[in-house]
This record gives C-alpha cells, sequence and structure tokens, in this order.
C-alpha cells in the first residue's frame, strides 16, 4: 500500500494536525509518479521530489527548531509565576500572577474599610489579543516558592464561585497592549464593591462584610482558609 502526507507551509496550519492518506496498492503492479496517481482538481503541480525518509525527517526537525528558537515569551508582568501559550499566533495566553499577602481597603456596597487583611493570592488571567478575562483565583498560604503541587485554598470573600471561578457581572477589564500591563489589574477587582454573589468561604461561616470588618487594619489569618478541591492547581487550573 501506498501513504501520502498533507504538508503545508500555510502558518494557520503550524499547529494543525498532519493529514494522512492511506491507499491500496496499485492491482495492475505499475509504479505511477504522484502527479499521475492523484488528481488535483484543477490546481497545478508545481514540483515533485523525491526524498529519502531520514532527509525528510531531519527537514522536518529543522523547521521545528527554527520555529520553537522564534518563539519567545513577552516581558511578563511583576510578581507572574506561570505564562501559558495556548496559540501565540492569535495572541491568546494564560497569566498567572501572584498577589502578595497585604491589606488593602475594602467595599463592601458603599461601606469602605479601611486596609482590611488579604491572603496570597494567585489571579489567572486569559488573554486574546488586547482582550483580557480574569478566569480563576485562589489562596496560598505562607511565603514559600510555588510549584504545580503548592496546596491552594477558596478565596475566602464573594464574586468567586467554589472551583475558583471569578464572576465580575458586567464589568470588564480595559484592553491592554502589553501583558506586563496585568502588573495592576487585581486592584479593579479586589476595591470594587464586594456584595454576597458566591458567598465568604472561610471556616468562621461570617459574612464577606462582616470579614471586612473583623481584618479592618489587621493581616488576615491563613488558618482560616478552607481547601480547594482542585490538586496541582498551577498546572491544571
Amino acid at each position: 500500500m501506498d501513504i501520502i502526507f498533507r504538508l503545508s507551509d500555510e502558518p494557520q496550519h503550524l499547529n494543525a494536525q498532519v493529514e494522512v492518506l492511506q491507499i491500496t496498492s496499485d492491482f495492475n503492479n505499475t509504479l505511477e509518479s504522484l502527479d499521475q496517481m492523484i488528481k488535483l482538481n484543477g490546481r497545478m503541480i508545481e514540483g515533485l521530489y523525491n526524498i529519502t525518509l531520514p532527509n525528510l525527517f531531519s527537514i522536518l526537525q529543522e523547521s521545528i527548531e527554527d520555529y520553537i528558537i522564534d518563539s519567545q515569551t513577552p516581558i511578563l508582568p511583576k510578581n507572574c509565576v506561570k505564562h501559558v501559550w495556548i496559540n501565540e499566533l492569535a495572541k491568546h495566553q494564560l497569566v498567572y500572577i501572584e498577589v502578595p499577602k497585604q491589606q488593602l481597603d475594602m467595599r463592601y456596597g458603599k461601606t469602605l474599610f479601611k486596609q482590611v487583611g488579604l491572603p496570597r493570592l494567585i489571579f489567572l488571567y486569559e488573554v486574546m489579543e488586547k482582550k483580557v478575562k480574569l478566569k480563576n483565583i485562589v489562596a496560598v498560604k505562607g511565603s514559600k516558592f510555588l510549584t504545580k503541587d503548592t496546596e491552594v485554598f477558596l478565596f475566602p470573600f464573594s464574586h468567586v464561585s467554589l472551583d475558583g471561578h471569578v464572576c465580575m457581572g458586567g464589568n470588564t477589564f480595559p484592553e491592554i497592549d502589553d501583558i506586563y500591563q496585568l502588573n495592576s489589574l487585581h486592584l479593579l477587582f479586589l476595591q470594587a464593591p464586594f456584595g454576597e454573589d458566591y458567598g465568604a468561604k472561610t471556616t468562621t461561616n461570617l459574612s464577606v462584610a462582616s470579614l471586612f470588618e473583623k481584618y479592618e487594619n489587621k493581616q488576615f489569618d491563613d488558618e482560616i482558609l478552607l481547601p480547594h478541591s482542585k490538586i496541582q492547581i498551577l498546572e491544571n487550573l
């Protein structure tokens, strides 16, 4: 039998699967060239080549290596702990940013709470061209270096579901030109007014407003965080 591979030099096909056509042997035991074997629906044959299999593999390997060398990580925002290209040509990427444990002014409805303690957090952004979506937020205890096995915890306040997905209602982030501009977008989320959507998630069973009041002008107590149901969050979030 004969096997035909279809390869393309079109940029949009770089991440596509290679098509493989398997056909039966010629029952007449005649040896045909490809231009005689297949009908090209009116398209002109621009070249017909013979190449050994090792040389074909060598050319393909060089092509792959050239593509990898040209692929570069963009300038990353401060505290970026992970960057993933989903589709580099479409500028579709995931960016994980650590937000250190700190105190911030927070709002519950129209009420302002001064310097509320927050735990160490990881924000996951999805970027498509210039558009930004905040997909997930989780909390982390302590100050150890993050790995794919780091235990993560639920975001203790509202607007984030039990699986870590963020609800921003009708609010959206401004468009960005470069991902280093993600550096401060967490402030737009954290300093927007909170309510009770998805509710607070801690061992205390306190409401969001009560938590803000409890930790006003105080550091957040990591011991009240609830474990997240997912494992290896930095790898699979």
